[in-house]
């Protein structure tokens, strides 16, 4: 998904450790949420709430040409009552999960 790669990835390779937290959280915070396999990670099967996804990096690792980083994820998921008169209800959720980026987008690794 071409939505997934980050246009300045090469400008944040260069940054030194204090700069590139705050340049990448700023980076990874205008990809779309589809770009972190949420659906993987629903624990109920249900949607995400795009408008309540949020993100916020807990370790940078940077590697010759990668990072791989650990980002704690903030969403709201959407659950479809189990019968036809039930109401959807939303679940909060907050996880913790494993991405590696490189030039050509973001990949999920594991969850944490």
């Amino acid at each position: 998904m071409s939505d997934c790669v980050l246009k300045n990835f090469n400008q944040l390779l260069r940054l030194q450790s204090n700069e590139l937290d705050i340049s990448l959280k700023k980076s990874l915070s205008l990809l779309p949420y589809q770009c972190f396999n949420l659906e993987k990670l629903c624990r109920f099967g249900g949607y995400i709430d795009q408008e309540s996804f949020s993100l916020n990096i807990l370790t940078i690792d940077k590697h010759f040409e990668t990072f791989e980083v650990k980002l704690g994820l903030f969403f709201n998921e959407i659950i479809g009552g189990c019968n036809c008169s039930e109401e959807p209800f939303t679940e909060v959720n907050y996880l913790e999960a494993y991405y590696q980026i490189n030039a050509t987008g973001i990949y999920f690794l594991r969850e944490s």
